[in-house]
Parts: C-alpha cells; sequence; structure tokens
C-alpha cells in the first residue's frame, strides 16, 4: 500500500465495560490506537421510518494491514472531523496481509 493513500488519521476506541455505581454500563469509550488511513466514502441513503427520516452513509477505510488491529466491537474517529463510525466489516483482501479494509457505517447520535 502506498503511503501516500493514507492522508486521514483515526482514533481506534474501545467500549468501557466498568459498571457505574448504579450497575448500569455507561457509554463510554476508550482510546487504543491512532492510526494513518484512507476514508473513502461508498453510498449514502435515505430512508423512512416510524421515528421520521433517516439517513446512513457507509464508508471503506483502509489501513495497513496489521494482525489485531481492528474487531467490529470497536468504533473509529476521524481527528479531523471527529465524525464516528461504527464496523461492520473488516477484510484482509486475498488474505495477503498488505492492508486492511474496514467497511463501517457513521455512528447515529
Amino acid at each position: 500500500m502506498r503511503s501516500g493513500r493514507l492522508k486521514d488519521q483515526v482514533l481506534i476506541q474501545t467500549q468501557d465495560t466498568t459498571p457505574d455505581a448504579f450497575g448500569g454500563l455507561p457509554d463510554t469509550w476508550t482510546t487504543q490506537n491512532t492510526r494513518r488511513c484512507s476514508i473513502e466514502p461508498v453510498n449514502g441513503k435515505e430512508y423512512f421510518s416510524a421515528q421520521g427520516e433517516n439517513t446512513q452513509s457507509s464508508v471503506r477505510i483502509r489501513f495497513r494491514y496489521e494482525s489485531g488491529l481492528l474487531t467490529e466491537a470497536m468504533r473509529l474517529v476521524d481527528t479531523q472531523s471527529a465524525i464516528e463510525y461504527d464496523i461492520e466489516s473488516i477484510i484482509d483482501p486475498g488474505n495477503e496481509h498488505r492492508e486492511l479494509i474496514c467497511m463501517g457505517v457513521i455512528r447515529s447520535a
């Protein structure tokens, strides 16, 4: 993978599973790593539900290959725009260990 393609940077975060004082699990995230990547929009779709209009934008995020870097339980945060991405799948094209392609969607607030 050519380094010039990795123009973006993301925080790789895991969800904190420490219970709060009331026994609930707060929605807090801990940064595990920061990595260079390439964020590419794939498509966007709008749909109507009972609560109103919703939008969903899919992205392809490319990383240099690193074993154990990502899991679907993690999220990615763009360091420039602060957009949060939920990870849907992680692909190692051809099992060549050159790059990881992460398919994700913009996280809803």
